[in-house]
């Protein structure tokens, strides 16, 4: 499977780790449900780090810090967390990812952690 669009389906929960053990997996859509916790740290290194482009999770209930790891995927070229309850800072290798099209995370965390996005 490369592609897995499950948006605006009203799934409650967390994602489980093991969807980020896909390796040919080159688009992941889970935006407008109602998922909580944790994104799972799988999601970010492994066998999705070199093949993911596309990662929407806004509009859900995703609390805790953004993972580290997150900024390592390779090959992301759009990836959307907005409209969450994210907290803490935005991971910095983020900011370093050159290939993005798009990066979208607007409200859902605090003002200290927007700030710090720019320094």
């Amino acid at each position: 499977m490369q592609v897995l669009k499950l948006w605006q389906n009203k799934f409650t929960g967390s994602i489980p780790s093991r969807l980020g053990q896909n390796g040919k997996l080159t688009e992941l859509d889970l935006s407008t449900n109602k998922l909580k916790g944790l994104v799972p740290k799988s999601l970010c290194f492994g066998k999705l780090k070199s093949v993911l482009e596309i990662l929407l999770l806004h509009g859900n209930r995703f609390s805790g810090e953004i993972p580290l790891d997150i900024g390592k995927l390779k090959s992301v070229l759009k990836m959307d967390l907005s409209v969450n309850n994210f907290s803490g800072a935005i991971p910095p290798e983020i900011c370093a990812n050159t290939k993005f099209i798009a990066f979208m995370i607007t409200y859902g965390l605090s003002a200290a952690a927007r700030v710090q996005l720019w320094k």
